[in-house]
This record gives C-alpha cells, structure tokens and sequence, in this order.
C-alpha cells in the first residue's frame, strides 16, 4: 500500500493528465478518494478543461512524457516515504480513536417497552460516525475531474438502480477501517462503491471530497457523475438546509445529502429515499403511539420493496443486531405520546440510506441531522432527462357516506416513483368558489380518503365539486373530479305501523313500517320480559327492506319465559335523528310435557322382540330410551336400550343377548323426553319362549 500510494501522488504531482487517464483511475480503484490539501489539482485540470473525454486525454499522453513521469517518480523517492510514513502513522492514530470510540447505548427501557417490535432511538446516542478517519488516511489521493465531468459513456443510468444497490446493502456493517471491504462500509465508501457497481467512478470518496468538489458548483449548477457504465446527472438545488425546515428539497429519491458542520471540511454523505407519510390508521398517537410507529415502518418496507424490489428490509441486521429500517423517537410528531406524558419532536417524513455507525451499520432510517450541529450543505437532486418511473395515475374514484351532513372520497391511484400528497379541493356550486377548500386527504398504501362535511363549506346542499389531485415526489400530478349532490336535512323518520304475528310458546315476530325521508341507517328493537325487570334485555338489529324492517323474538334468548314481553322499536336514518314506539306482548306457557300414545311389540322370538312408540312432544323431542330386564334375579341384567327416532315414532330391537339370553317374563320402560327434558314413561311387558 505504501508504494502504490507514493507513485499515485508522484503520478499527480508530475503529470497532471496521466491523472485522468482510465489506466491510473483502475490502478487505484482499492484506495478510496478524500480531498486534495493542495492547489495541484485545480491548476493540473485548467490545462485539459477544454478536453471532452478521457479517450482524449490519453491520445495526448505522449512516450517521451510517460518516461518523465517514471524518472520523476524515482527521483522523489524520499518524499514519497515521507508521504507513506505520515500516511501510516494517520492510520495508525485514526484506528487507535476509533477503537475507543464507540456509539454509546440508548438508555431506551421506556421505549422498548412501548415499542416491542420497533427500536427508536435518539440521535445524540446514534449520530452518524462520518468518515473522519478515510479523510484523513486519503487526502493526498482524492482526483476526480472538475465538477465532476468526465463522461465515458453517455447512456444515463437509472436513479432507482442506483437505489437498489444502496438497499440492498442494508443490514452491512459499518467500519471506517474496514471501508473497503465486503460486509463493511462508511458514509461515503457506501455511496462511492454502490456508483462503482454501476460503471460510475468519477465519485468522491469522503466527505471531504464531497465538500472540495461541490465548493464551486453554483445553486441550480449541474454535476455530473459518470464513467464507463454510464452518468447520472445532478443538480446542486439547496445549500445549507435541514429536512424538518425545507423537507421537499429531499423528496425525489436518489438525492444525494451532504452534512457538513459549519467551518468543518468533512462530516457525513446520506442518500434520500424520498417521502413517506405517516400512517395513523384508526390508533389514537396519545394512546397507541407503538402501533402507529409500527403501522408507519411497515409501509415504508413495502413502499421500498414494491419500487426497488428489495426485500427483507424490515428484519433486523445480523450483524448489528439492530432494525434494518428504524424511526427515530425525536421525529415522530408532536402528537406521539412516548410515554409519562413525553412527546416528541416533528414527523420527518424523509427517509434515507446511509452507513452510520458500528451501532447501526447500514441502515434506512427518518433521523434530521448527522452529527450534533450539521446541517445538509449540499442537496443534489437526479435530473435525469427521464424519471424511469411513470408518471401518477388515478384509478377509482368512489363517493360513500353521502348524507346531508356530508360524504367521502376514496381514490386509488399508482405512483411508481413514490407518492408524496393527495389533495381533494372542493366547493360548491352556489357562489362560485367563494367555499374553496384545499382538504389533505389520508394515505393507505395505494388508497386515499377524505371526509368532506358540510360544516367546511356553509352547510350548504345541493351540487358539491371535488377534484382529486395525486401528487408524486416528483412533483408530478394527476387529476380527476366528481360531482356530488348532497341532501338537504330533512324531517326525522316515522313510524307508521307495528304489527305482531306467528305468536306461540316460542317466540314472535315484529313488523314495522316507517318512513326516513333522509334514508335509514338501521332499526333495533331492544327487548326483555317483565320479570326480573332488564335483566335479559336484548337489542336485536331487525332486517330491512325497502320502508319495512322486521324481526323474530325468540324466548331461547329471554331465558325461555312466558308471559309480559316488551319490545321497543328504534328506526335511525342516516342523520342520526330516529323515532321509537313500543309494543308489549303476552307469550303463552310451555306447552304441556310429552304423551306417550301408544306402545306396540312384534317379532317376539327366543332372540328377542321389537318395541314401537308413538307420541306426542309439543317442545320436540330430544330422545326415546327403553331401559330392559327380565323377571329374574331383578335388575342384574338391566340394559338402557335407545330407540331410534322417526317423526313422531321411535323403535327399538330388544335382543335376548344383551341379557344373559334368558327365556321367560321381560320388562322394557319407555322415555319419551322433549327438549327441556319434559319426559313421559310407561311400560310394556313381554314373554319370551
């Protein structure tokens, strides 16, 4: 390493064209770039800034130059192992810091317990690590061509490859010594080797670079990343920013996030992976913060898988033990309870990639800043001549819930490069616009809705207008509009007539005829008996058609009792408003018990005899059992024969077997027992020869 790195910098100091060469950019391509401490550069490519292409440069690389460079080479050997040993010695001191500096453990006991299956944690405890000690070790190595231009291949790359090889290093491990390795990587070796997979290698390879690169691109200045795979281009579009302050500056994906702190020269490289809204559901943030947390999480996985195609990030690294993909407890929103009363700080909704830190590796993650006092100094945003991803699209637009108080709006829609709002504008068509209102509609995956009152827009009825615009981050739309007539609040329901029939033992039925000029929503009709007061009262939801609503009041769910029954009859229209009238009614008594009619016996042989019941059981029959024994020794040989059962007739074969195979007098009772075992017995006496 030591004389790769002393021919490279006698290399750049010697001959400043060489430099750009493909040969010298392969020659090096394990040792990671950082920023020059001298002016060397900046003098080297005012000579070939009017060249177009590297192909040039090397035309211009003449034989008798290549052997001046080797002669200058060995005649500053001595500076080149002054060079190496400081570079050692760099090494040496950043890895001894590193080793003893570690992220110190989130004292997080609340948290865990409130959120079992989503880690949170505080950047004060998990603030990105940099690359300090790659910026050091590399500085005198640091060449890419000026502003970034030197275009081997024109074709442009798509941003959401470049994306894909960014995740699909989630759940790596961070380490600045280690940063070329496979498994390992820190901010900027993550961004400049996920390039490098693509053919992209004119890319800087610390923050530090980054900073000396971008000093003098102007805001809106293009800058270009390119080499033999291809270019993405970039737009310098914000300096100095934060995310909670100018969040849309970081809404396209693929914005690449350069922290530096103020008077510093290095600190930290992200890449944004655009916006995601927060997803409440139906959870209360005050009571079920947790569940909100882990709502939110789990659409952010399947937002980035679905795009990217990559899966398994929402498991957990095995090699820092930690959330591939965490919210950040200070940036989850004012109105999330973390526990005790503690609240956090802002939603953030821009997610990004980044290497860390040992703690969290490489992770995706909503934290604000890096390091304690960074903001973004440079905001790069892909201007490719295309998005790869299509532009929004709407799909159903549905209006349900429609009363004189109001209706909502559900639309489904498709936006491949992230969706960032749905608006739904309306007003209605009395006085023109003069109730315009740009409502913010929630978003579910593919779905958005909204609830449109009344009370927003004079409560006014009549004809409303809603457009539905989807916005992606992007900054493309989509529209679609519906026309929605709204009732006018109209009178309460009537009841207009109750009637009782099919009245027996065991229930009745209820019929009610009603009008609801705004529409019904439902009809109850509560129920109990007079004894014991309430105690069985049951609010049975009768079934509707047209104006007419019906139910069966069944004594099983009344403890079975006769006598006073009251049934209170709720219609509801859609408004809320609803009438009631009541009825009582007299259910007669249970029935009398079962009566056994008659008893018959036939085939009568020495293997035995058949018994046939007939009966009666006005609560039906629950089961005909013949309990048998012959005269002699008593009951030893007793056998509870059961008969099977046919409307009102049961059989049973009595065979001599089952008792000792006796001849002589036999007994057989007979039970009839109905279903609220009610029972009738008689007897039957047979001789068997």
């Amino acid at each position: 390493m030591r004389k790769k790195a002393a021919l490279v910098l006698g290399m750049a100091i010697t001959f400043s064209q060489v430099a750009m060469a493909e040969e010298i950019t392969s020659s090096t391509e394990q040792i990671e770039n950082c920023t020059p401490e001298t002016s060397v550069q900046e003098e080297n490519f005012q000579e070939t800034e009017q060249q177009s292409n590297v192909n040039e440069v090397q035309e211009s690389v003449s034989e008798d130059e290549e052997v001046q460079m080797q002669e200058s080479t060995i005649e500053s050997s001595e500076v080149e192992s002054e060079i190496a040993s400081e570079l050692d010695n760099t090494v040496e001191e950043s890895t001894s810091e590193l080793d003893t500096t570690s992220a110190s453990e989130v004292d997080n006991d609340l948290l865990q317990k409130m959120y079992e299956y989503a880690q949170i944690y505080n950047d004060a405890n998990g603030a990105p690590e940099g690359d300090s000690l790659a910026c050091e070790q590399y500085a005198a190595l640091e060449q890419y061509p000026d502003n970034g231009i030197m275009v081997i291949n024109n074709n442009e790359i798509s941003v959401s490859a470049y994306i894909s090889k960014l995740l699909s290093k989630v759940g790596k491990g961070y380490s600045q010594a280690n940063r070329d390795s496979a498994d390992y990587f820190d901010c900027s070796s993550l961004v400049k080797r996920c390039f490098s997979e693509l053919g992209i290698t004119n890319v800087p390879g610390t923050t530090a670079g980054w900073n000396s690169a971008l000093s003098s691109v102007p805001v809106n200045g293009e800058y270009v990343l390119s080499g033999s795979g291809g270019m993405i281009r970039y737009k310098l579009i914000a300096t100095n920013v934060t995310e909670l302050s100018n969040p849309d500056l970081f809404s396209v994906p693929g914005t690449i996030m350069v922290y530096i702190a103020p008077g510093a020269s290095k600190g930290h490289v992200a890449v944004s992976l655009g916006s995601f809204a927060r997803q409440n559901g139906n959870y209360n943030p005050n009571s079920q913060s947790n569940l909100i947390v882990q709502q939110t999480k789990n659409y952010v996985v399947n937002q980035l898988q679905q795009r990217y195609g990559i899966a398994g990030l929402g498991g957990t690294s095995s090699m820092t033990g930690r959330d591939k993909l965490y919210i950040n407890s200070n940036y989850l929103g004012q109105d999330m309870n973390l526990g005790n009363n503690t609240y956090s700080g802002p939603y953030n909704s821009i997610f990004r990639v980044e290497a860390a830190s040992p703690t969290f590796g490489v992770c995706v993650n909503n934290s604000v800043s890096g390091l304690s006092g960074m903001n973004v100094k440079y905001v790069l945003r892909p201007v490719q001549g295309g998005s790869t991803a299509a532009a929004p699209t709407l799909g159903d637009v549905k209006v349900t819930e429609l009363t004189s108080k109001g209706y909502r709006v559900t639309a489904t829609f498709s936006a491949p490069a992230g969706v960032k709002s749905v608006k739904m504008p309306t007003w209605t068509e009395k006085n023109g616009q003069d109730d315009l209102i740009w409502h913010e509609a929630s978003i579910s995956g593919n779905t958005a809705t909204f609830y449109v009152p009344v009370s927003s827009h004079n409560n006014e009825s009549g004809t409303y207008n809603t457009h539905v615009y989807v916005y992606d981050v992007l900054g493309r739309e989509t529209l679609k509009g519906v026309t929605v007539t709204v009732p006018a609040i109209s009178e309460a329901p009537k009841i207009l007539n109750i009637k009782t029939e099919d009245l027996t033992a065991k229930g009745y039925r209820v019929t009610v005829t009603f009008s609801a000029p705004a529409g019904v929503k439902e009809v109850q009709m509560p129920t109990w008996t007079a004894k014991n007061d309430q105690d069985d009262i049951v609010w049975h939801i009768a079934s509707i058609s047209g104006n007419t609503a019906t139910f069966y009041v069944p004594v099983s769910s009344h403890n079975n009792e006769s006598g006073v029954y009251y049934t209170h009859v709720y219609v509801y229209d859609v408004n809320g408003a609803y009438a009631l009238e009541g009825i009582t009614v007299r259910v007669p008594a249970v029935a009398e018990a079962p009566v056994i009619k008659k008893i018959e016996t036939s085939n009568v042989t020495t293997a035995g005899y058949t018994v046939k019941v007939t009966f009666s059981a006005q609560l039906g029959v629950k089961e005909v059992k013949m309990p048998t024994w012959t005269e002699k020794n008593g009951q030893d040989d007793i056998v509870w024969h059961v008969a099977n059962i046919s409307g009102n007739t049961a059989t049973a074969y009595i065979p001599t077997s089952a008792h000792n195979n006796e001849v002589g007098n036999y007994i057989t009772h007979v039970y009839v027992v109905d279903k609220k075992n009610n029972e009738a017995v008689e007897a039957v006496y047979v001789t068997v020869k």
